[in-house]
């Protein structure tokens, strides 16, 4: 699974050194991002990868008592792999909506694991700056994710909220390149499998960066 996320990591940042010694003899992220025009609303498309950690607690039954709900925290960790497609309106509102392929696991003996697909929907504010756009918004989402534990299986629905934060910086009128933390809370609800497996709540950090297509 990392051996997986380091290649398309190493893929994201080699395409923006690429991207960056061309833009070296060309304009500046400020001439190309000021010669935008701000009146027609603008269309992107994005393609990043993200390294996401955190901790999960989860809600069970405990058969060995008669049922009785327990909880406990676990850390978890993986990698997404998101696209997204947007608009950009007066370059200062933008308005999305993205998908990620998510793998999650947990270390230790007893390896859990969680992937599956996340769509969501978000809204970022722009604030321009010479050294790169400044992005920062919020975003719901829902998830179906597939659980394994050994020879335990359980599917999961989720929803939940997200925060947002990065750096846009534009290489050429029609490609930039970006970095983004995001904060999530979401909760995910068992649908089939093991009643002892429970549900989870989820509260994570992710970093990723990668590339936008202007149209």
């Amino acid at each position: 699974m990392y051996r997986n996320f380091v290649k398309s990591l190493m893929v994201t940042v080699g395409m923006g050194m690429v991207l960056s010694e061309s833009s070296a003899y060309g304009f500046s992220h400020k001439y190309l991002n000021q010669t935008r025009s701000g009146t027609k609303t603008n269309v992107f498309v994005s393609q990043g990868v993200e390294g996401e950690y955190g901790k999960y607690t989860l809600n069970s039954k405990d058969e060995a008592a008669n049922g009785a709900s327990r909880s406990g925290v676990q850390n978890w960790q993986g990698y997404g792999l998101r696209t997204a497609v947007g608009v950009e309106v007066m370059k200062f509102i933008q308005f999305s909506a993205n998908h990620t392929l998510s793998n999650m696991r947990t270390g230790g003996g007893a390896v859990q694991r969680l992937s599956g697909s996340k769509l969501g929907g978000e809204v970022r504010f722009v604030f321009e700056s010479p050294l790169g756009n400044l992005e920062a918004g919020a975003g719901a989402l829902g998830s179906r994710l597939d659980y394994q534990k050994a020879a335990e299986f359980a599917s999961y629905y989720g929803s939940g909220t997200y925060y947002t934060m990065g750096v846009n910086y534009f290489m050429t009128p029609s490609v930039s390149v970006f970095g983004q933390a995001k904060m999530f809370q979401e909760n995910l609800v068992r649908t089939s499998g093991p009643e002892s497996l429970g549900d989870f709540r989820t509260n994570t950090t992710a970093v990723g960066a990668g590339f936008s297509l202007w149209i």
